[in-house]
């Protein structure tokens, strides 16, 4: 790409992109401008590469290795305040969030679930276990703006370049000549519907053959009852977080809604209210288990978004939340009416039924009765092809 262009860049003089970031230091990032070569011939970087290595030195011909993104180059270059781990990765589409109308339709919603599926397979001799055998494979924040599309076809990427030399990306400059650019999230209508997606962001990703996970993880509204009460979480939470964002992908919604409080903080009286409201109340049996995981601590202690110091999860989350009987304290939070089959709008009929019983094999209390992905893959609703949506 040309470092020149007809139009000067426009400039703002508001934070934008990772300048958002609370705590965001322009020491942490090492600027670069549309044209300048990095590479001739940061913790979280480090983390996010021995994550890929592990993914890309595995059987890549197994077909959910195509639907995990891996860097394809890394490099180390210096800045002004130290080294930086640059991943270099093949250019893609929008997010599954950010994407338009021409990707939210039924089949392309399906046929991405079942991507997403196969990338988190696992049994003793597939990808994901022989590969990247790590709890939450890359799903500790697996959510529909971690998941890319890809281009497909190279003119849209030559047709943005022209369009930025006429009209350049906003940027922002600080006093020190930093500058940030505006990301850039809408590459125009699809030219072809042969796109597949790719799930991104495994910077969070934890590697499995290590002791029980109890530290909290997962974006609030995908989060797990295990994860919650600090009952210790693996794959199985993936496969409740999968359940969720499967309905939000084919509703177009969030599930589980107004999760915050009046300070902005997650509620999670309010979520855990409104997933009895769907699913009934919790068995005894995790709650009797949260009790005993109190004694187990975090190493060292960590904040809550509130800024106190945290030992286990019912201080972090604001336990407790249920009392002595397994009764849910918040009962005045539970909303009257609301049940799982009157929130699918999509499907009507049959369909209907079988995309209920599809999500209902994930979205279960204890994590030992949800389905495997390996049950999922077979179950009759992802059975593509015999019918047009």
């Amino acid at each position: 790409m040309a470092a020149t262009s007809c139009t000067p860049p426009p400039m703002t003089y508001e934070a934008i992109d990772e300048e958002t970031i609370p705590n965001y230091s322009p020491n942490d990032y090492h600027s670069t401008h549309p044209g300048q070569v990095l590479n001739d011939n940061t913790a979280a970087a480090e983390h996010e590469l021995k994550v890929s290595q592990r993914i890309s030195t595995a059987n890549s011909s197994h077909l959910g290795a195509s639907y995990i993104r891996v860097p394809i180059d890394n490099f180390q270059i210096d800045g002004s305040h130290g080294k930086h781990i640059c991943l270099v990765y093949q250019p893609m589409r929008e997010t599954l969030y950010d994407s338009g109308a021409d990707l939210r339709t039924s089949d392309f919603r399906r046929i991405s679930l079942s991507f997403m599926l196969l990338s988190c397979y696992k049994d003793s001799t597939t990808f994901i276990q022989s590969a990247i055998s790590f709890i939450q494979a890359s799903f500790q924040y697996l959510k529909d703006d971690n998941i890319l599309v890809n281009l497909e076809s190279e003119s849209v990427l030559e047709d943005f370049i022209q369009q930025q030399r006429q009209i350049p990306l906003r940027q922002h400059a600080t006093n020190d000549d930093h500058i940030t650019y505006l990301s850039q999230c809408d590459f125009g209508p699809l030219r072809d519907y042969f796109i597949l997606p790719e799930i991104a962001d495994l910077d969070m990703a934890q590697f499995g053959d290590g002791p029980i996970r109890i530290h909290p993880v997962q974006p609030h509204r995908y989060r797990a009852l295990e994860v919650i009460l600090g009952t210790g979480w693996s794959y199985s939470a993936d496969i409740w977080n999968i359940g969720v964002l499967i309905w939000n992908m084919m509703e177009d919604k969030d599930l589980f809604t107004n999760l915050k409080d009046e300070q902005g903080h997650y509620n999670v009286h309010a979520h855990l209210a409104q997933m009895i409201a769907l699913f009934g109340p919790p068995p005894k049996v995790l709650l009797e288990r949260e009790r005993s995981f109190r004694k187990w601590s975090f190493i060292p202690e960590i904040q809550n978004p509130k800024g106190q110091s945290c030992r286990n999860a019912f201080q972090y989350f604001g336990g407790p939340f249920f009392d002595d009987n397994g009764e849910f304290i918040r009962k005045n939070l539970i909303p009257q009416h609301l049940r799982i089959a009157d929130t699918v709008t999509l499907f009507q009929g049959e369909e209907k039924q079988q995309f209920l019983e599809f999500v209902s094999k994930m979205l279960q209390w204890q994590p030992e009765n949800r389905s495997t992905a390996k049950d999922l893959l077979e179950d009759p609703f992802l059975q593509l092809g015999d019918e047009a949506h």
